[in-house]
Protein backbone atom coordinates (compact mmCIF):
# COMPACT_ATOMS: atom_id res chain seq x y z
CA UNK A 1 0.00 0.00 0.00
CA UNK A 2 1.20 3.26 -0.94
CA UNK A 3 1.31 6.85 0.61
CA UNK A 4 -1.03 9.61 -0.93
CA UNK A 5 2.20 11.22 -1.47
CA UNK A 6 3.70 8.55 -3.05
CA UNK A 7 0.18 8.01 -5.13
CA UNK A 8 0.28 11.40 -5.99
CA UNK A 9 3.83 11.20 -7.39
CA UNK A 10 2.88 8.03 -9.86
CA UNK A 11 0.02 10.18 -11.27
CA UNK A 12 1.66 13.52 -11.86
CA UNK A 13 4.54 11.05 -13.48
CA UNK A 14 1.96 9.48 -15.50
CA UNK A 15 0.60 12.46 -16.80
CA UNK A 16 4.30 14.36 -17.52
CA UNK A 17 5.18 10.68 -19.66
CA UNK A 18 2.06 10.79 -21.44
CA UNK A 19 2.62 14.29 -22.80
CA UNK A 20 6.35 13.75 -23.26
CA UNK A 21 5.33 10.34 -25.57
CA UNK A 22 3.22 12.72 -27.53
CA UNK A 23 5.77 15.35 -28.35
CA UNK A 24 8.00 13.05 -29.05
CA UNK A 25 6.04 10.77 -31.64
CA UNK A 26 5.46 13.73 -33.83
CA UNK A 27 9.64 14.52 -33.58
CA UNK A 28 10.32 10.97 -34.86
CA UNK A 29 7.65 11.39 -37.21
CA UNK A 30 9.54 15.09 -38.69
CA UNK A 31 12.55 13.31 -38.03
CA UNK A 32 12.17 10.21 -40.25
CA UNK A 33 11.19 12.47 -43.60
CA UNK A 34 14.39 13.14 -43.30
CA UNK A 35 16.44 10.15 -43.51
CA UNK A 36 16.41 6.96 -46.06
CA UNK A 37 13.96 4.77 -46.80
CA UNK A 38 15.23 1.73 -44.19
CA UNK A 39 16.21 4.25 -41.31
CA UNK A 40 12.36 5.73 -41.84
CA UNK A 41 10.76 2.48 -41.15
CA UNK A 42 11.87 1.86 -38.09
CA UNK A 43 12.16 5.58 -36.69
CA UNK A 44 7.95 6.05 -38.28
CA UNK A 45 6.59 2.67 -37.94
CA UNK A 46 8.55 1.33 -35.34
CA UNK A 47 9.85 3.89 -32.60
CA UNK A 48 6.82 6.30 -33.10
CA UNK A 49 4.22 3.53 -33.08
CA UNK A 50 5.86 1.53 -30.19
CA UNK A 51 5.71 4.94 -27.97
CA UNK A 52 1.94 5.43 -28.94
CA UNK A 53 1.43 1.85 -27.70
CA UNK A 54 3.32 2.20 -24.96
CA UNK A 55 1.84 5.39 -23.42
CA UNK A 56 -1.50 4.21 -24.15
CA UNK A 57 -1.08 0.92 -22.16
CA UNK A 58 0.38 2.50 -19.39
CA UNK A 59 -2.59 4.97 -19.06
CA UNK A 60 -5.17 1.78 -19.35
CA UNK A 61 -3.29 0.64 -16.64
CA UNK A 62 -3.63 3.41 -14.28
CA UNK A 63 -7.47 3.27 -14.74
CA UNK A 64 -8.27 -0.32 -14.80
CA UNK A 65 -5.72 -1.30 -11.86
CA UNK A 66 -4.77 2.07 -10.33
CA UNK A 67 -1.97 2.17 -7.46
CA UNK A 68 -4.37 3.37 -5.16
CA UNK A 69 -6.69 0.07 -5.69
CA UNK A 70 -8.19 -0.57 -2.18
CA UNK A 71 -10.20 -3.82 -3.65
CA UNK A 72 -10.30 -6.90 -5.74
CA UNK A 73 -10.25 -4.95 -9.37
CA UNK A 74 -12.49 -8.18 -10.31
CA UNK A 75 -11.61 -11.07 -13.50
CA UNK A 76 -12.79 -8.42 -16.38
CA UNK A 77 -10.38 -5.74 -15.36
CA UNK A 78 -7.40 -7.76 -14.52
CA UNK A 79 -7.45 -9.16 -17.99
CA UNK A 80 -7.88 -6.29 -19.81
CA UNK A 81 -5.18 -5.00 -17.19
CA UNK A 82 -3.25 -8.21 -18.18
CA UNK A 83 -3.06 -7.63 -21.99
CA UNK A 84 -2.09 -4.07 -21.46
CA UNK A 85 0.56 -4.91 -19.35
CA UNK A 86 2.10 -7.79 -22.36
CA UNK A 87 1.70 -5.27 -24.62
CA UNK A 88 3.75 -2.91 -23.02
CA UNK A 89 6.67 -5.58 -21.98
CA UNK A 90 6.71 -6.54 -25.97
CA UNK A 91 6.91 -3.25 -26.92
CA UNK A 92 9.15 -1.80 -24.17
CA UNK A 93 12.23 -4.51 -25.75
CA UNK A 94 10.66 -3.85 -29.35
CA UNK A 95 10.95 -0.12 -29.33
CA UNK A 96 14.81 -0.68 -28.71
CA UNK A 97 14.82 -3.04 -31.22
CA UNK A 98 13.85 -0.09 -33.86
CA UNK A 99 15.98 2.01 -32.53
CA UNK A 100 19.34 0.10 -32.76
CA UNK A 101 18.35 -0.88 -35.96
CA UNK A 102 17.49 2.84 -37.70
CA UNK A 103 20.95 3.64 -36.09
CA UNK A 104 22.11 0.79 -38.14
CA UNK A 105 20.47 2.62 -41.73
CA UNK A 106 20.67 5.58 -40.99
CA UNK A 107 24.67 5.55 -39.92
CA UNK A 108 24.96 2.88 -43.12
CA UNK A 109 26.49 0.22 -41.01
CA UNK A 110 26.19 -2.26 -44.27
CA UNK A 111 28.45 -4.87 -42.56
CA UNK A 112 26.53 -4.71 -38.96
CA UNK A 113 23.35 -5.11 -40.94
CA UNK A 114 24.24 -8.41 -42.60
CA UNK A 115 25.09 -9.79 -39.38
CA UNK A 116 21.27 -9.69 -37.99
CA UNK A 117 21.90 -11.10 -34.13
CA UNK A 118 24.38 -8.38 -33.40
CA UNK A 119 22.03 -5.10 -34.33
CA UNK A 120 21.08 -4.04 -30.61
CA UNK A 121 21.26 -0.85 -28.91
CA UNK A 122 23.21 -3.10 -25.25
CA UNK A 123 24.63 -5.71 -28.18
CA UNK A 124 28.74 -5.95 -26.83
CA UNK A 125 29.31 -5.82 -30.83
CA UNK A 126 26.77 -2.75 -31.77
CA UNK A 127 28.05 -0.68 -28.68
CA UNK A 128 31.02 0.84 -30.47
CA UNK A 129 28.80 1.77 -33.34
CA UNK A 130 26.52 3.90 -30.96
CA UNK A 131 26.77 7.50 -31.59
CA UNK A 132 28.14 10.04 -28.69
CA UNK A 133 24.57 10.79 -26.68
CA UNK A 134 22.75 7.47 -27.17
CA UNK A 135 26.01 5.38 -26.43
CA UNK A 136 26.19 7.50 -23.16
CA UNK A 137 22.60 6.47 -22.05
CA UNK A 138 22.79 2.65 -23.18
CA UNK A 139 25.85 2.36 -20.61
CA UNK A 140 23.30 4.61 -17.94
CA UNK A 141 20.70 1.79 -18.66
CA UNK A 142 22.45 -1.41 -19.04
CA UNK A 143 21.13 -2.75 -15.26
CA UNK A 144 17.46 -1.54 -16.28
CA UNK A 145 17.89 -3.61 -19.91
CA UNK A 146 19.00 -6.66 -18.39
CA UNK A 147 16.35 -6.42 -16.09
CA UNK A 148 13.71 -5.61 -18.69
CA UNK A 149 14.59 -8.58 -21.26
CA UNK A 150 14.12 -10.88 -17.64
CA UNK A 151 10.42 -10.16 -17.84
CA UNK A 152 10.13 -9.35 -21.44
CA UNK A 153 11.47 -13.03 -22.29
CA UNK A 154 8.83 -15.20 -20.01
CA UNK A 155 5.99 -12.93 -21.77
CA UNK A 156 7.04 -13.58 -25.52
CA UNK A 157 8.46 -17.59 -24.55
CA UNK A 158 7.36 -18.91 -21.37
CA UNK A 159 4.88 -17.90 -19.03
CA UNK A 160 3.02 -14.87 -19.37
CA UNK A 161 3.17 -12.42 -16.87
CA UNK A 162 -0.02 -11.56 -14.55
CA UNK A 163 -1.47 -8.87 -11.88
CA UNK A 164 -1.88 -10.15 -8.82
CA UNK A 165 -5.52 -9.64 -7.05
CA UNK A 166 -3.70 -9.39 -3.79
CA UNK A 167 -1.48 -10.54 -1.40
CA UNK A 168 -2.98 -11.45 2.18
CA UNK A 169 -0.60 -11.16 5.53
CA UNK A 170 0.31 -14.07 6.89
CA UNK A 171 0.18 -12.46 10.44
CA UNK A 172 -3.29 -11.27 10.31
CA UNK A 173 -5.09 -11.98 7.01
CA UNK A 174 -5.55 -8.55 6.19
CA UNK A 175 -5.28 -8.05 2.16
CA UNK A 176 -3.29 -5.74 0.20
CA UNK A 177 -4.82 -4.61 -3.46
CA UNK A 178 -1.88 -3.02 -4.69
CA UNK A 179 -1.03 -3.65 -7.98
CA UNK A 180 1.87 -6.26 -8.52
CA UNK A 181 2.69 -8.26 -11.56
CA UNK A 182 4.36 -11.89 -11.23
CA UNK A 183 5.22 -14.45 -14.27
CA UNK A 184 5.84 -17.34 -11.95
CA UNK A 185 6.08 -18.02 -8.91
CA UNK A 186 8.97 -20.21 -9.28
CA UNK A 187 11.06 -18.07 -11.07
CA UNK A 188 10.62 -14.18 -9.70
CA UNK A 189 9.32 -12.24 -7.33
CA UNK A 190 6.04 -9.76 -7.42
CA UNK A 191 6.82 -6.31 -9.13
CA UNK A 192 4.93 -3.50 -8.36
CA UNK A 193 3.11 -2.51 -11.32
CA UNK A 194 3.18 1.45 -11.49
CA UNK A 195 6.58 2.31 -10.36
CA UNK A 196 8.50 -0.55 -12.42
CA UNK A 197 6.04 0.85 -15.64
CA UNK A 198 7.08 4.00 -15.35
CA UNK A 199 10.73 3.39 -14.77
CA UNK A 200 10.19 1.42 -17.56
CA UNK A 201 9.03 4.44 -19.73
CA UNK A 202 10.83 6.86 -18.55
CA UNK A 203 14.13 5.02 -19.80
CA UNK A 204 12.63 4.57 -23.08
CA UNK A 205 12.03 8.29 -23.06
CA UNK A 206 15.61 8.95 -22.42
CA UNK A 207 16.73 7.39 -25.16
CA UNK A 208 14.61 8.58 -27.61
CA UNK A 209 15.60 11.84 -26.49
CA UNK A 210 19.15 11.14 -26.96
CA UNK A 211 18.64 9.29 -29.94
CA UNK A 212 17.09 12.34 -31.67
CA UNK A 213 19.58 14.62 -30.49
CA UNK A 214 22.47 12.56 -32.28
CA UNK A 215 20.20 12.55 -35.73
CA UNK A 216 20.08 16.02 -35.74
CA UNK A 217 23.92 16.23 -34.66
CA UNK A 218 24.55 13.83 -37.37
CA UNK A 219 23.62 16.60 -39.99
CA UNK A 220 25.35 19.47 -39.06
Amino acid sequence: MYTSDFIKELQLTRSKYYSECHILIEQLIDESLKVNFEACEHLRFGVSRRLNILSESLNELFILTPPDLSEDAGRERRSLANAHLHAFLINACGIIDNMAWFIAFHYELDAVVKKKHEVGLFHRKFKSHLPNKIAAKAAEFTDWYNFLISQRHPTAHRIPPYIIPYIESSKDGTKDYTPGYIHSHKEGNIVPLHPQLLCDLGAILELIKALLEDVINSYA
